[in-house]
């Protein structure tokens, strides 16, 4: 049977759907391996390396412009740099903080999300004391070990947050409404199932 002018055939917007399915569950299962990998990486920070008190020399919020290639856009960034000692020898070490990435290169007002960054690095002035984790095979590797956790636009939790959100968009956007006789779709539209959740590391693949 023909259908309709104006209509597509039931098969073809199935065929839609098992490829925008195919797609979101991808884009899921790699925010997913994405946060297992920083789930480790976080282990290893603050349960293996080593626990010291650091001294900041400097703590500061900066912006990169790492897409201009691509239109624009700004990262913002915590910078801050720290001496400490490990068995009697000096060392003096940056850590970086990643935001969200922001499509105005220079907006007239800081997003808020800069703007917790500026008061995190502001309340870090120097001469101030922050327990830093060395990486014990090699000293002069330091991190926050979850210190800078509140501004971070990529912990693994936020990672595998976002991952599980793909996959339940993904599940019920597209075939729960299948299942149902694709009543839900919108306007018998499944192409609205390419809506995917808002991920707060918008910046996540720029380390």
């Amino acid at each position: 049977m023909i259908p309709p002018a104006g209509q597509r055939s039931p098969s073809l917007w199935v065929g839609g759907l098992f490829i925008i399915s195919a797609l979101a569950l991808l884009f899921a299962a790699e925010l997913e391996i994405e946060g297992l990998g920083r789930t480790r990486k976080e282990q290893v920070e603050l349960q293996e390396w080593l626990p010291v008190a650091g001294t900041v020399d400097a703590c500061y919020l900066d912006r990169h412009y790492p897409f201009q290639r691509r239109g624009g856009g700004a990262i913002y960034t915590v910078q801050c740099r720290f001496h400490y000692s490990v068995n009697g020898v000096s060392y003096e070490s940056m850590t970086e903080t990643l935001g969200n990435h922001h499509s105005f290169r220079d907006p007239a007002q800081l997003p808020a999300d800069a703007l917790r960054m500026q008061a995190w690095a502001t309340q870090h002035k120097k001469g101030s004391t922050q327990i830093i984790h060395y990486d014990p095979a090699n000293p002069a590797k330091i991190s926050l070990a979850g210190a800078d956790d509140e501004i971070r636009s990529n912990t693994a939790a936020i990672a595998l947050t976002s991952a599980r959100q793909a996959g339940l968009s993904e599940s019920s956007c597209c075939w729960l409404p299948l299942l149902h006789g694709g009543s839900a779709w919108e306007g018998g539209n499944p192409s609205t199932c390419l809506t995917t959740p808002r991920n707060n590391s918008e910046g996540l693949r720029n380390l």
